[in-house]
């Protein structure tokens, strides 16, 4: 995969979960204090979805052939921990009045999980050069 391919891609990916987010915090007041929150769980996305795609190009390239594996489960383990300790400092340090932030939070990982786990797998079927 190529570096404009996956820029491509994850311009609609954040134009997707932008969306999303206007739709959700405009659309139903309930989410409406949750928007700034909706949109620094984008950017944190995006600023890790590119650190991941130089990571398994990296990977993918290796003399080790396993290498490309680990970082995916390293990945994949590093989101699972990252994201819902997010959502908790959030809670501790912001006390939102309900708990309902969490729709467009979740909503936001898995659209860019998908994403991540979508160029993960081009890159590992075709070992592309920088």
């Amino acid at each position: 995969m190529t570096f404009s391919r996956f820029a491509l891609q994850l311009v609609v990916t954040i134009l997707v979960s932008v969306g999303l987010s206007l739709a959700l915090c405009f659309g139903f007041e309930i989410f409406r204090p949750y928007f700034l929150f909706s949109l620094s769980t984008i950017v944190i996305h995006v600023m890790f979805g590119i650190a991941i795609y130089f990571w398994t190009i990296n990977a993918a390239n290796s003399d080790n052939p396993n290498r490309f594996v680990q970082m995916s489960l390293a990945v994949m383990t590093g989101k699972l921990l990252l994201f819902p300790m997010m959502a908790l400092v959030y809670i501790m340090g912001y006390e939102p009045p309900t708990q309902w932030f969490v729709i467009p939070f979740f909503l936001i990982y898995a659209i860019f999980t998908a994403f991540e786990v979508k160029f993960m797998s081009d890159i590992g079927n075709k070992k592309t050069p920088t």
